[in-house]
């Protein structure tokens, strides 16, 4: 083999042969290496796209349990302040200087 591209030095028309396939070898190896390293980038960047997504969809799923035990604890609250507030509204002895039982139990209930 080095006989043979030595013999093809020796001759000028061959050796323009030579180096033209020289040159589609290696351009050809580096266009599968680019090809085979965009693959290889792309998958990548996949796998962590979808590994982001599901972290995503993890959070979103623990925000809205938040959001839902938050709304229960609104609703708590309110019914909590309207009876406290009908029963404000209901003690005969709110106008009394002097507060009664029925009173300071109310009270005491905020």
């Amino acid at each position: 083999m080095i006989r043979f591209l030595v013999g093809l030095i020796g001759r000028p028309a061959m050796l323009g042969w030579a180096l033209a396939g020289v040159m589609a070898l290696v351009g050809g190896a580096y266009a599968l290496g680019r090809q085979q390293g965009g693959d290889a980038a792309n998958s990548k960047q996949a796998a962590e796209q979808a590994r982001l997504q599901s972290q995503m969809i993890r959070a979103a799923e623990i925000a809205s349990r938040n959001e839902a035990t938050r709304l229960v604890a609104v609703a708590k609250i309110e019914q909590l302040t309207r009876e406290l507030e009908d029963a404000a509204h209901t003690d005969r002895n709110a106008g009394r200087i002097a507060l009664g039982a029925d009173s300071v139990r109310r009270l005491n209930r905020r």
